[in-house]
């Protein structure tokens, strides 16, 4: 096969679609495989690709290199197209959304579940990220009577799958802090196959043709995939943090059963959150977090739809049924949502405030947002779509970030460590109101000209009226300072 030169060229059946400029073929994106045109039943050679956060990344290889984004039409890579996507967040996408005519989605998993999907000449099969923390982030099994296994590392959706033997001897591997040891002579591995200490030192598993997807993106291209299931109900990873763990303790105490309850991963832990946990206590999912402090506990709740906080805890209500549909793109009106009572009634608020008093961490303190959203509530001034922002939307010199619209307009609001900070920013990124350790920047849609990516000069921006309003400037200082 010659060289071929990639693009993307828009969706099929709920996914991405690429195409090579050479012969027009089809190819979907996550595993190289070409589905339509000339080439298809053709295959790009694979090589083991692991979704992860930088954090894994750098851990792993503290030497590695890291591609700086730079582009000459798309002023910052931490906003406009895709920066809002998380590992595993709900919904299609309107644009996906209008491929799904040919066919419905696969009702065995919720669309948004994360997956570690194979697909290799052994055979298919589909392990849920949450299946493999039930069995301890290692699955041991046969693909066409080859003995195989997945891998995760432990509170993350970082994953892989090998071939299990080494001189004709398979291996069966546990979880041990961040790294496996195998059943034969200790040795240690990582979650890429590399055994970096014992007996085996330098040897690798040999790779299977593995991808971590959302279940609908897999599943559209391999309908009859089977899926893991785990046996067991619960995972194994304990809560580490005692205060997180007192925390849900005394939430699931209060109801009549607790069906699920273990850490979240790292992945979708908001930002300034040290530590967060799952429970589902009556029929009702909730999260719980420990935030680095009372301000942050306080922000994430007031943009969450029903949560409460109380110091640095913070407890969120996430129906599983808060979607008019499977493709869950669209909310049901709130009043429609069975929250939990819990978190609407204040015992949860309740039960946060007697587990922290007996929190003695430090936590350094800044002006909560809802102090700015008060202010400008009482000057009569219209606040909605509040949104917490995720970290992919921030850059790493930022704290933490909120979305919201006031007046009509879009604006993003930042915190930084210092003011220092914040000033370069504001003078960096123009159109905005500098308070202390805050920036509050004027953020409409007509920054770019198609599909969020390519930027527009700042001349032919409409930015927000409200940046010649003194008497707004004031107020936004006043409360941030």
């Amino acid at each position: 096969m010659d060289k071929l030169i990639f693009q993307a060229a828009g969706t099929y059946n709920g996914t991405a679609v690429a195409r090579d400029w050479q012969t027009q073929s089809w190819w979907s994106p996550g595993e190289g495989v070409c589905f339509h045109g000339p080439l298809a039943g053709r295959s790009l050679q694979r090589i083991p690709v692991f979704q992860g956060s930088f954090q894994d990344y750098g851990r792993l290889h503290p030497d590695g290199e890291v591609m700086l984004y730079d582009h000459p039409h798309h002023r910052d890579g931490r906003h406009g197209h895709g920066s809002n996507f998380t590992p595993g967040g709900e919904g299609i996408g309107d644009t996906f959304l209008q491929s799904l005519e040919l066919s419905t989605l696969d009702p065995r998993l919720k669309e948004n579940e994360l997956i570690l999907g194979i697909d290799d000449e052994l055979g298919l099969m589909t392990l849920p990220v949450v299946e493999l923390r039930k069995e301890g982030n290692a699955i041991h099994f046969d693909l066409s009577g080859v003995p195989v296994v997945a891998l995760a590392l432990p509170g993350t959706h970082t994953a892989g799958a090998y071939r299990r033997l080494i001189d004709g001897h398979p291996l069966r591997f546990s979880s041990q802090g961040r790294e496996f040891v195998d059943d034969r002579g200790g040795s240690r591995w990582t979650v890429e196959g590399q055994c970096v200490a014992g007996p085996m030192a330098g040897r690798a598993l040999e790779p299977l043709d593995f991808v971590t997807l959302k279940w609908h993106v897999f599943a559209a291209h391999h309908p009859t995939t089977p899926v893991y299931q785990s046996s067991r109900t619960r995972a194994t990873e304990p809560i580490e943090d005692p205060v997180l763990r007192e925390a849900v303790h005394r939430l699931g105490a209060m109801g009549g059963s607790v069906d699920l309850e273990w850490p979240l991963l790292e992945a979708v832990l908001p930002e300034r959150a040290r530590s967060g946990a799952e429970l589902v206590a009556d029929g009702h999912p909730l999260r719980v977090f420990h935030f680095e402090s009372t301000s942050d506990a306080g922000d994430w709740a007031r943009c969450w739809w029903k949560a409460v906080s109380s110091g640095c805890l913070a407890v969120g209500s996430f129906p599983a049924a808060r979607f008019t549909d499977a493709t869950q793109d669209k909310l049901l009106p709130l009043d429609q949502i069975g929250w939990a009572p819990v978190v609407t009634d204040g015992r949860a608020e309740r039960i946060l405030a007697e587990v922290n008093r007996g929190c003695r961490e430090t936590h350094l303190e800044s002006p909560p947002l809802g102090q700015l959203l008060d202010r400008l509530k009482a000057a009569g001034m219209e606040v909605s779509s509040l949104e917490y922002l995720f970290g992919s939307q921030l850059h790493p010199s930022m704290e933490v970030g909120f979305q919201m619209d006031i007046e009509g307009d879009r604006w993003q609001l930042f915190r930084y460590p210092s003011a220092e900070e914040a000033r370069r920013e504001s003078e960096r990124r123009g159109h905005c109101i500098l308070a202390g350790r805050f920036v509050l920047w004027s953020d409409p849609s007509s920054i770019y000209t198609t599909y969020t990516t390519i930027t527009r000069p700042d001349d032919k921006v409409r930015w927000s009226r409200l940046l010649a309003n003194s008497e707004f400037s004031s107020l936004v200082r006043a409360a941030l300072t």
